[in-house]
């Protein structure tokens, strides 16, 4: 797979020319009219496993901290280029992420997905949609992987929303997508509120059977949990699954350091926390017992993870809970708690994932300070929402990014709105959303791919 997209990569044009000059905090951008503190201008008009066991002799531990500053020279200047007069391609070399947008189809099909495609091509779908989603993320799939195959499956949790097409993507549809490497996901452990228990059935069935070579489950139970409701029952009583390092490699599983993916170049997909689990200085760390005594418990079980290359650092979360009380656990703030100051450190990330498509049910004050914390640095946020999610993006989770411009000129962008009428500061992509580096993380660019709306924005790290 990863020389297959690579030779796609380097063969493919890409639409940045050279020339735009960032202002003195680090953004460049093509906004909508409303926008402030840039200038508005009109948009384009032309008509989007290898088992991971511990190795034989041992492995002395190593520094735990995620390093979120490879190999840039941040004393370059930030030069993105001309503002991009088409969709934004992967490019060799850089770091590519498209936030797809689902369609809301009959029988309330919500859903989620993203494509992650790394500086060498190492392609990861971190989340797939649901049973009726699998037609869209092909589609979405097929210029970038004409093979249509990729190397990682990353499930945050087990709502269908975020795994339900998994057996039509890969196992019966006509054309299906082949997975080199793994499927990532929580483990059979601990099922929570609001699940579909056929999609979970077969989910754990085709995982379990036909693609069990590729089945890479992060936490366990103390006994093998049933493909049914019932698996509600086996909680997780470990998840060593967060501490094997290089995944597709056993020769670090013991070093006791965090799960990554390599993407390439020094670029990474990072797992810091899964089933109430988090990675913590001095090992896993689990949420206090009974804390996940909820109806609402599947999402606060969500993997979390960081994607950094250079200075660049993206946050995932799937739905995680964040406030806390009787809608759930804040397995936000213990997240922040256990893995915060070593993941993040006090510049937050470049680009935040809004938790549970931007409800208020997560997105918490831990979270926020921690991710996109108000320090005058420009940053963006992004959610993905169909029509289904009504009331998304719910205005607290708005306030919390926007209010006395924490963002500092950054923009909340949503693949589409389920909500009545927006800030001027939230970009409505009504359709995929793409990121992009520049210069190897030093910045990327962020563009609603409908639109070609954009802006470019340095690193946080790199100023």
């Amino acid at each position: 797979m990863r020389s297959l997209s690579a030779l796609l990569l380097t063969t493919l044009l890409t639409a940045c020319g050279q020339g735009a000059k960032d202002d003195q905090r680090g953004v460049d951008s093509v906004p909508s009219e409303s926008s402030a503190d840039t200038e508005a201008t009109e948009p384009p008009t032309d008509d989007d496993t290898e088992d991971n066991t511990a190795s034989d002799s041992a492995v002395e531990p190593t520094d735990t901290t995620i390093d979120t500053a490879i190999d840039t020279d941040s004393a370059a200047p930030f030069e993105p280029g001309a503002a991009p007069t088409a969709p934004l391609l992967p490019e060799a070399g850089e770091l590519y992420i498209e936030q797809v947008r689902l369609p809301f189809l009959p029988g309330l099909d919500l859903g989620e997905a993203a494509i992650v495609i790394g500086p060498d091509g190492t392609t990861v779908l971190l989340d797939i949609g649901n049973t009726s989603h699998d037609d869209n993320l092909r589609d979405a799939l097929s210029p970038l992987s004409p093979d249509l195959s990729v190397d990682w499956v990353v499930l945050t949790h087990h709502h269908q929303d975020h795994m339900g097409s998994l057996e039509d993507l890969l196992l019966t549809a006509s054309q299906t997508v082949t997975v080199t490497q793994g499927i990532v996901h929580r483990g059979f452990v601990e099922l929570g509120g609001g699940m579909s228990t056929d999609d979970y059935e077969r989910f754990c069935d085709a995982v379990r059977g036909p693609l069990a070579a590729v089945d890479v489950p992060l936490c366990e139970s103390a006994a093998p949990a049933p493909c049914d409701e019932d698996a509600t029952d086996y909680p997780a009583i470990a998840c060593d699954g967060l501490r094997l390092g290089e995944l597709g490699s056993s020769d670090d599983d013991g070093a006791d350091v965090d799960t990554f993916i390599d993407l390439g170049d020094g670029a990474r997909l990072t797992l810091i926390a899964a089933s109430g689990w988090a990675s913590g200085d001095d090992g896993l760390v689990p949420l206090a017992p009974g804390a996940n005594e909820h109806g609402d418990v599947e999402n606060a079980l969500s993997l979390v993870g960081v994607i950094t290359y250079g200075d660049f650092v993206y946050t995932f979360g799937g739905d995680l809970n964040g406030p806390g009380g009787a809608d759930g656990p804040d397995m936000e703030g213990h997240v922040v708690a256990t893995s915060g100051a070593r993941v993040l450190g006090s510049l937050g990330a470049d680009v935040v994932h809004a938790h549970h498509h931007a409800r208020e049910t997560s997105n918490g004050p831990a979270f926020v300070d921690w991710a996109a914390p108000d320090d005058g640095l420009t940053r963006s946020v992004i959610a993905g929402i169909n029509e289904g999610y009504i009331g998304s993006p719910q205005g607290a989770v708005l306030d919390a990014f926007l209010l006395d411009d924490r963002l500092a000129g950054g923009r909340f962008w949503i693949t589409e709105s389920a909500s009545g009428a927006l800030p001027d500061d939230v970009v409505n992509a009504d359709g995929d959303i793409i990121i992009r580096t520049v210069q190897s993380g030093r910045g990327y660019w962020i563009q609603a791919r409908e639109s070609l709306e954009a802006q470019s924005i340095e690193a946080v790290r790199a100023r």
